[in-house]
């Protein structure tokens, strides 16, 4: 394959949309640190069904990859255009070394993290790979994904929260981390509950019958949900202590590397799948810890504890009963 010039081109093209995408994700932040709701909400719609339609109509028009490879990039070179404009309107253009540094001094050990916690889904493929064959493996693919939604969600309210910690200070912004954080459990614990009860009749339905097996493996990423709702990480980074982050992300790996090692030997697909959510849960358990032990924050004072361990014994539940 690393010699097929086909392929080698449609890598060529895919730079291109890493080029111009990177940057446009600034579009989104800037956007939120202004608290331009609306402009979001809308910026979202059309950006990203600018992507679809570019992608999605020339296939429906009758061409093939090649043409879709250029509808994405070209959708990637519209959201670039827009950052540009955004940045026009609001960003000063100049270098502050000082600003860099802190920036650097911050968001370094978050970008590492972040690459600790992209690289088990790698890691995860890896064992499946050496494991099974390429229909398992194919079989695992559509089956591990969490619900995106939650995923979304998570991030986007942790990321808005982050500067209402330096501007409101801890104590008034973890009552608003426990209000709202409740609010996400409402809706996300009886969504992810639901795809659990119906995900085995919806696999067979939306792919075929051979990736039915995928469905018992969705089940099991449907539970990161109980992890994803508890936000610790969102006042560490308020108090920039971000090396913690990064080092909780390294034993995170870890964990979910050694367990899938040891799991996948008895439980099969299943095994990975439990490890990664047994180490996403270690996660924020380790990360409450340390904001217990070193900053005197309890985890009741930011965490509705008794709502999210009622929900999670409850889709504990739903999971066992679709088992």
């Amino acid at each position: 394959m690393a010699n097929n010039p086909e392929v080698l081109y449609f890598y060529g093209t895919f730079s291109f949309y890493l080029l111009f995408i990177g940057p446009s994700f600034l579009a989104e932040y800037m956007l939120l640190l202004k608290e331009k709701t609306k402009g979001l909400v809308i910026y979202g719609i059309v950006a990203f069904g600018i992507q679809l339609a570019a992608v999605s109509v020339p296939i429906a028009l009758g061409y093939g990859l090649e043409e879709a490879m250029y509808g994405l990039v070209l959708s990637s070179v519209v959201r670039f255009i827009i950052t540009i404009g955004l940045l026009i309107a609001y960003a000063e253009f100049k270098i502050d070394s000082d600003f860099v540094q802190q920036f650097l001094a911050t968001a370094g050990p978050l970008m590492v993290a972040t690459l600790l916690s992209g690289s088990a889904e790698y890691l995860d493929g890896f064992i499946v790979s050496k494991y099974f064959d390429e229909g398992t493996f194919a079989v695992y693919r559509y089956g591990a994904k969490e619900f995106p939604l939650v995923l979304l969600m998570a991030n986007a309210f942790s990321n808005g929260m982050v500067p209402k910690v330096a501007q409101l200070g801890v104590k008034e912004s973890m009552k608003n981390i426990k209000e709202e954080s409740l609010k996400l459990m409402h809706l996300f614990f009886p969504i992810s509950i639901g795809f659990m009860l119906v995900s085995e009749w919806i696999y067979p339905r939306l792919f075929n019958t051979d990736f039915a097996e995928s469905a018992v493996v969705f089940n099991v990423y449907l539970l990161l949900v109980v992890s994803r709702l508890v936000f610790p990480q969102t006042l560490l980074i308020g108090l920039k202590k971000t090396k913690t982050i990064m080092l909780v992300a390294g034993l995170e790996l870890g964990v979910n590397f050694g367990l899938s090692i040891l799991l996948v030997q008895q439980f099969g697909l299943v095994g990975i799948a439990f490890a990664t959510v047994i180490a996403s849960v270690l996660d924020k358990l380790v990360l409450m810890l340390w904001l217990k032990s070193s900053e005197g924050i309890a985890p009741t004072n930011y965490w509705p504890w008794k709502w999210h361990l009622g929900y999670s014994v409850v889709i504990g539940l739903a999971y066992i009963f679709v088992s």
